[in-house]
């Protein structure tokens, strides 16, 4: 079971929309 390259594909998305999703909030606190 090759589980590092299933990882490591999720956890890339995971992290990019983490990342986006942390932007979105911390740009509607910063703009109210």
């Amino acid at each position: 079971m090759s589980t590092t390259l299933e990882t490591k594909a999720p956890s890339k998305s995971m992290i990019i929309l983490a990342a986006v999703v942390a932007n979105i909030i911390w740009g509607t606190h910063l703009s109210y």
